[in-house]
């Protein structure tokens, strides 16, 4: 160090050697003026390599602002605590955790940067499979209590109305055997749907790969979303869209909104999310699908007055066949959340959920939105009399 003799500085230096610890030591303009055997060990520079450079030559770049940072605290004489990776000389990433003080002159002002560190890389990487496996185990759980439940049902319907027919069928009337072989097909088609979410879980980044964008009139593409909602739904609930320029409820009368679609994409998630908000929700309260566009991002949102999601369960929502404690009594897999997320993930979209219980749930999905042209619209057929320039975003 610049103020210290030949032969302190060799004992100093042979001093921090001795500590197995990470030790810096930094003027105040962030540049190494000690660095010992141990910071030489772990990165592959040696103290003659990084003298007088910057303690930046380590960090990556999303981490510049946090260390700097600390950098000033410790320059202004307040010890503090951080965590950074260091990047060695073969490009690999250390995880250090940092004991920080400054070393104070004769007069009491702050001279140098003493950084003490011990590397936690071994120990972050034993939490993160620790968390993994735990996440593991969660999953397993949340399955068998999902086959359990919603399996067993239809398995014991199944088995009780075979056994039924097997030992009564000769002696019972038409009606009552085409009931029990009713409810058998029934409980199959049930069980044959949870299987295809199942499948369908481990198929989704496959589809996406595959995906093909057209143009859409997203506008009309929502509204017969809907249109479908309403006639499946016979009337149980009030299933409205609100668009741009839409008067909500209304179905007619908007302007196209129109954007480059995979609708063998997207209708699934939007359908997912009606599907979930008619089945939590009374009968005839109000259910909404809505559509905006923000700049370069194509927001659609579905909004019920349904059971809602206890707030202490919206972080586990939408991970595999995990059912908040407040719908385990309805049939479902809890797989569609999953799905969904998983799709926006892979398309560079994201999900948002506000949620009160007893109250509802409105569930914002964010996308990417990409601009088509008025006469490249895809509405089922061609729409005439359109054109323009296709402009892309």
């Amino acid at each position: 160090m610049s103020d210290l003799s030949l032969s302190d500085t060799n004992f100093s230096q042979a001093l921090l050697d001795t500590v197995g610890a990470l030790i810096t030591v930094l003027d105040l303009d962030g540049r190494f003026v000690g660095f010992n055997r141990a910071s030489e060990q772990l990165t592959g520079y040696t103290f003659k390599e990084v003298r007088g450079r910057s303690y930046g030559m380590f960090l990556l770049p999303e981490e510049h602002a946090d260390v700097s940072y600390v950098i000033e605290q410790l320059a202004a004489g307040v010890a503090v605590q951080h965590q950074n990776f260091w990047v060695t000389r073969s490009g690999e990433k250390r995880w250090i955790h940092w004991s920080n003080t400054a070393m104070l002159d004769e007069d009491g002002r702050v001279r140098y940067l003493l950084a003490t560190g011990i590397d936690m890389t071994e120990q972050m990487e034993n939490g993160r499979a620790f968390l993994a496996e735990k996440e593991l185990n969660e999953l397993r759980s949340n399955f068998v209590s999902m086959v359990t439940h919603q399996m067993g049902t239809p398995l014991s319907t199944i088995l009780s109305s075979a056994e039924l027919l097997q030992n009564y069928a000769d002696h019972w009337p038409v009606e009552r055997r085409e009931k029990h072989l009713q409810r058998i097909i029934e409980s199959t088609q049930r069980m044959d749907r949870m299987i295809r979410d199942i499948l369908e879980l481990g198929q989704v980044n496959a589809m996406v790969e595959s995906s093909q964008p057209v143009p859409v009139d997203l506008t009309h593409f929502c509204q017969r979303i809907v249109e479908i909602f309403q006639v499946s739904d016979h009337s149980r609930h009030e299933i409205v869209f609100t668009g741009p320029d839409l008067a909500p409820g209304s179905l007619q009368g908007a302007a196209p909104v129109c954007g480059w679609l995979d609708e063998n994409l997207v209708a699934p998630i939007l359908e997912n999310l009606l599907s979930n908000a008619l089945k939590y929700s009374p009968e005839h309260s109000r259910i909404e699908l809505g559509l905006a566009i923000e700049e370069n991002w194509l927001i659609f949102w579905v909004q019920d007055e349904g059971l809602g999601i206890p707030a202490e369960e919206l972080q586990r929502v939408g991970k595999p066949f995990y059912r908040g404690k407040n719908v385990i009594n309805f049939p479902g897999t809890g797989l569609g959340l999953a799905m969904v997320k998983l799709s926006l993930n892979a398309l560079g979209g994201s999900l948002k959920i506000d949620s009160v219980e007893n109250m509802g749930t409105k569930i914002w999905v964010r996308l990417p939105f990409r601009r088509a042209a008025l006469r490249r619209l895809r509405r089922g057929a061609e729409a005439p009399g359109l054109d323009g320039d296709e402009a892309h975003e």
